[in-house]
């Protein structure tokens, strides 16, 4: 290897070890919600917010960006610079909304990279407890003796 091309790797490898240490975030991250605040999107991505925060010392700001399903939200989302300092925490209508309105200001694929999956696999969940017959639903004993557990769910 000669002198000029062993100088060239070792400044790439120079360049690239400086920018594992660069820190994430620098500043505030904002964190766009596509529905009204009070909801299960918004309260779920609240619990996360003050994690990240408390994790990375920094603030992570929600902002309820309501409407069109999620759309005028994911759109602010997706026009934002692409730093970091925006992420976009939103439900099943950022896939599905494409295919129910005639258009919509985004492309799931194209202008958002995604982080995270937070949905839990309850299927999984709910084979891991056994259960005796159909009523019991898989529940805890503790919830069987009390029969004043109930569930909800937003989505399927």
């Amino acid at each position: 290897m000669n002198a000029g091309r062993l100088f060239a790797a070792l400044a790439l490898l120079f360049t690239a070890l400086c920018a594992f240490g660069q820190s994430y975030p620098k500043g505030p991250v904002r964190v766009i919600v596509p529905f009204p605040a009070g909801g299960g999107v918004d309260t779920a991505a609240r619990i996360l917010a003050q994690k990240l925060a408390e994790g990375f010392g920094k603030p992570f700001v929600i902002e309820n960006r309501g409407g069109a399903n999620g759309n005028i939200g994911t759109e602010a989302a997706a026009k934002s610079t692409n730093d970091g300092a925006t992420l976009l925490f939103t439900g099943a209508g950022f896939v599905t909304n494409p295919s129910l309105y005639k258009s919509v200001p985004y492309d799931p694929a194209r202008d958002f990279e995604p982080i995270s999956l937070m949905r839990p696999d309850r299927s999984r969940t709910s084979s891991l407890l056994p259960s005796r017959s159909p009523g019991e639903s898989g529940l805890p004993a503790q919830a069987r003796a009390a029969r004043r557990i109930s569930r909800a769910s937003s989505s399927t």
